[in-house]
């Protein structure tokens, strides 16, 4: 097997009623984009394998291995505290959830995980709006 260079990420945007899912490269450049209901039943207990049955069948689309991708990264609804769990996602269900480890275990690659919010605003600062400043306000 040749040596892949790192180069995607896998991006989560996690919702109450809809998980948007994308394929994006270190620079930032959209490859893929789809989204699929949020399952909540039993707590949002299925949610994170769900959402790596959709990163496999996505891998065998884009034909890519898991091996391209530099990590996981998750925008969810509620405060996260900076050990990666989820104090409470009230329309899902989760209380003290350890949503970056679940990640790392299940995807088995480094996960990034932040407030829904948080996660708008860096992007404004990375690809849009607030592009080239030192700091934003959103």
């Amino acid at each position: 097997m040749k040596n892949m260079e790192r180069n995607l990420i896998f991006s989560i945007d996690l919702g109450g009623t809809a998980i948007k899912l994308a394929i994006i490269d270190k620079n930032g450049n959209l490859i893929d984009l789809w989204q699929i209901p949020t399952n909540i039943a039993e707590k949002g207990k299925h949610i994170i394998d769900e959402i790596y049955e959709e990163f496999e069948k996505v891998l065998k689309r884009l034909q890519v291995n898991k091996e391209e991708f530099l990590g996981v990264g998750m925008g969810a609804p509620g405060p996260i505290l900076s050990n990666g769990v989820m104090k409470r996602a009230t329309n899902i269900g989760w209380e003290n959830y350890p949503l970056k480890e679940k990640l790392e275990n299940r995807f088995q690659l480094p996960a990034f995980v932040q407030n829904d919010a948080n996660c708008a605003a860096l992007g404004e600062m990375w690809q849009g709006g607030g592009r080239g400043s030192k700091s934003i306000c959103m």
